[in-house]
């Protein structure tokens, strides 16, 4: 996986009396990308190949919810931090015109726990789930995992 040009950067969000409301960092790896800087998708599979990480201190704002249901969540415990593991099958295109069922399906994990007073949230795209563990074993145990998703 390649990282983002844009990584690197932080979004810091104050109101009016100078509080922090928001102060996200993403990070991208991703396959390849366009010009734009933009995933690039993959063939046969029309998505996006690796990975995002969103961190922040006060919390992750999301409106996507990726996880199963409440009743069916299900953690891991890895070096002491609280893990929680989604999963979703995700369609792609394009589209049949009448039945509008799409060309396929790939895997889409999340991971979301707090380690060390920040929050993370990973999404995986097209990536095993192994490799996924991966890469949050290198955020919690701050070793170099390598993560091969070609």
């Amino acid at each position: 996986m390649t990282a983002a040009n844009g990584n690197g950067t932080a979004r810091v969000i104050v109101d009016k009396s100078g509080n922090i409301v928001e102060d996200t960092v993403g990070l991208n790896f991703y396959h390849n990308y366009y010009e734009d800087g933009s995933p690039k998708l993959t063939e046969g599979v029309t998505a996006r190949k690796g990975f995002s990480i969103t961190a922040s201190k006060i919390g992750i704002l999301s409106d996507c919810v990726y996880l199963l249901p409440e009743n069916e969540v299900r953690t891991s415990d890895i070096d002491g931090a609280a893990v929680t593991f989604g999963y979703r099958s995700m369609p792609y295109g394009p589209y049949n015109p009448d039945t509008h069922e799409p060309s396929g399906y790939y895997d889409m994990y999340v991971a979301e726990f707090e380690y060390d007073g920040i929050e993370y949230q990973i999404v995986a795209e097209q990536m095993e789930a192994e490799e996924v563990v991966k890469v949050v074993l290198s955020i919690i145990c701050g070793e170099e995992v390598i993560v091969d998703a070609q």
